[in-house]
Parts: structure tokens; C-alpha cells; sequence
């Protein structure tokens, strides 16, 4: 059995207009984004993508910690579940992304399911827009991290906005091509197995 995806969309992002674009998608197809490293302090300084592979039965593999987008400052905050997928954000903003918190789901054997669970806020106290949140659908995760974000080797530069590409996840169950079904007058007889 193989984990692919269907339908990525990029979802609206929350914060600025400055800095520069980032997309940041797993290091292989079957990545899917699990939680991310945030390094804040008054506002979001920068973030990296944690990715984890989905795999059958309901488990992640090892997880892969992706490039980071924004400034060298703030105190790294990794908000991670365990067996989740990541499915929403909620952002509070003003010239740039003040504060954030993240929404997951479990990988169950049949996919993304079950009831939302909030991390922690991380970040600052200030941001006049917002808080905006935005969840994705049942059955779909988010792939990837994008937005806009200053030189890393800008000593102010920092988040300037951040949003989610989500998608669904596809449990492939693996190619049978001819099973035997019954032996008729000495020659085989098959059927192929079809999802």
C-alpha cells in the first residue's frame, strides 16, 4: 500500500505584504506537514516545516525538519503531535505575523479523521488584524508551509505572512494484478482485483 495525494490547493495566507515568497513541500510525495519549529519572541521571527511520511495502518514515519523561512531572531518553539497531521492554523497579525497555533488531526488506518486538537499560541502579544483561522475540510491535511518572509540574513527581518496547502490523502492498496479464482476444464481462470 502506497500514500499519494489529490486535490492540493494553496490556502489563502494571513499577515503582511512584505518579504519574499516561500513554499515549502515535503521531501517526497508522500510527506505530509506534522507540525512546525517557530522561532518568536514580540512576533514570528521565522518558521520551519516538520514533515513525516504517512504511512498504512495509521502510522508516520521518522519525521524531516524542512528549510526555514523568516529572521535569525526569537526562542525555537517545535509544536509537533505525535501520530497527527496538521489541518488548520489561526494567525493574529499587523505588519507582520504576531502570533500562531496550529490544528491537527489523527492519521488513523483510514486516513485523516477524528475531532480538531489546538496547540499552544506561540508568539507575541500585539497584531491589530485578525485572529484569523482557517481549518481545512474533513479528510484533508495540509502538504506544504507558503507565505512571505524576510532574509534570514537580516537581522530584522522577520514573518511576514504564513498560510497552508492542503490536500487529501489516497490509501492505494497494493497492485494484484491476476489472482487464480478456480480451475475449469484444466485451464485458469482469473479475476483482477480492482480498488
Amino acid at each position: 500500500m502506497s500514500i499519494t495525494f489529490r486535490d492540493p490547493r494553496n490556502e489563502r495566507t494571513f499577515g503582511g505584504t512584505g518579504g519574499s515568497h516561500f513554499n515549502h513541500a515535503g521531501p517526497n510525495p508522500d510527506h505530509a506537514l506534522v507540525g512546525l519549529e517557530i522561532w518568536s519572541g514580540d512576533v514570528v521571527d521565522a518558521v520551519a516545516p516538520i514533515f513525516a511520511q504517512l504511512l498504512p495502518g495509521g502510522h508516520l514515519g521518522p519525521i524531516h525538519v524542512g528549510p526555514k523561512s523568516g529572521g535569525p531572531g526569537g526562542r525555537p518553539t517545535t509544536i509537533y503531535l505525535p501520530g497527527q497531521v496538521l489541518v488548520g492554523i489561526w494567525v493574529h497579525w499587523g505588519a507582520v505575523v504576531d502570533k500562531v497555533r496550529l490544528a491537527f488531526r489523527a492519521w488513523t488506518p483510514t486516513g485523516v479523521s477524528g475531532r480538531e486538537t489546538w496547540s499552544d499560541i506561540v508568539g507575541g502579544l500585539g497584531g491589530d488584524q485578525g485572529p484569523a483561522e482557517y481549518l481545512h475540510e474533513s479528510g484533508r491535511c495540509a502538504i506544504a508551509v507558503h507565505g512571505k518572509a524576510g532574509s534570514p540574513h537580516d537581522v530584522f527581518a522577520r514573518l511576514d505572512s504564513i498560510g497552508l496547502v492542503s490536500a487529501e490523502p489516497v490509501i492505494a492498496r497494493a497492485a494484484v494484478d491476476e489472482v487464480p479464482r478456480e480451475v475449469v476444464r484444466g485451464r485458469k481462470s482469473t479475476t483482477v482485483l480492482e480498488d
